[in-house]
C-alpha cells in the first residue's frame, strides 16, 4: 500500500471514531440498537399437597396453593407460613415457671423460571414441624414435648397442568410416611 492510501484510511478511521464519540454519533448508535425487552411474566398457580400415611392408610392430606410469577430471566418468589407458637417449660434458677415458645407448622417457599417448550423450573422448599402426641413414642419422658420436623428442597421441572410427587420419606421412629406432590397451572 502506498503512503497516500494509508493516510486516507487513517483519516477515515479517525473520522468514524469522532462521529460515534460526538453526541450526534452516539444518538445514531443508540437509535440503531433495539431497546431491551422486558421479560415476559407468566403467572402460575402452584399447588403443594403434604400427605401423611400410616402404612397404606392416608391419615392427613394438607393442600396449599401459592401464586408465583415465572419469567425467562429471573423469577419472583412467594412464601407462606402457617402454624402456631407452642409454649415449652424451661427450668429457671429462681424456681418460678418460665416458658419459651417454639414455632410449629408449615412454611413453603417457591419461585419459578420459564424454560423452553412450555416448561417451568420451580425452586421449592417445604418445611413442616409438629408436636408429637405424648404416647411414650421415641423414648421421650412423659410430659416433655417432642417435636418432629420435615424439610425438603427441590428443583422440579414441570409442564402446565403436570403433577409430580417429589418426595416420599418414612419417619424411622413413628413409621409414618410423608409424601409431597406439586402441580403447576398457568393462570390464563
Amino acid at each position: 500500500m502506498s503512503k497516500h492510501t494509508l493516510s486516507c484510511l487513517a483519516v477515515i478511521a479517525v473520522a468514524s471514531m469522532a462521529s460515534f464519540s460526538s453526541p450526534v454519533g452516539a444518538r445514531a448508535l443508540e437509535q440503531a440498537a433495539p431497546p431491551p425487552q422486558a421479560p415476559t411474566i407468566i403467572p402460575l398457580k402452584v399447588d403443594v399437597t403434604i400427605m401423611r400415611f400410616e402404612g397404606e392408610k392416608k391419615v392427613s392430606n394438607l393442600p396449599y396453593m401459592l401464586l408465583v410469577n415465572a419469567s425467562s430471566r429471573s423469577s419472583g418468589s412467594t412464601s407462606m407460613s402457617m402454624g402456631a407458637q407452642v409454649p415449652i417449660p424451661v427450668a429457671s434458677s429462681e424456681g418460678k415457671p418460665s416458658w419459651q415458645y417454639r414455632q410449629i407448622g408449615t412454611s413453603i417457599n417457591c419461585s419459578a423460571m420459564a424454560l423452553e417448550n412450555g416448561r417451568y423450573q420451580l425452586t421449592l422448599g417445604v418445611e413442616d414441624s409438629s408436636l408429637v402426641p405424648d404416647q411414650g413414642r421415641g423414648g421421650a419422658a412423659s410430659g416433655v414435648p417432642t417435636f418432629k420436623n420435615f424439610n425438603s428442597q427441590t428443583w422440579p421441572i414441570l409442564r402446565d397442568g403436570q403433577t409430580i410427587q417429589f418426595v416420599a420419606a418414612t419417619d424411622k421412629i413413628s413409621g409414618e410416611t410423608v409424601k409431597i406432590e406439586v402441580t403447576v397451572n398457568t393462570i390464563k
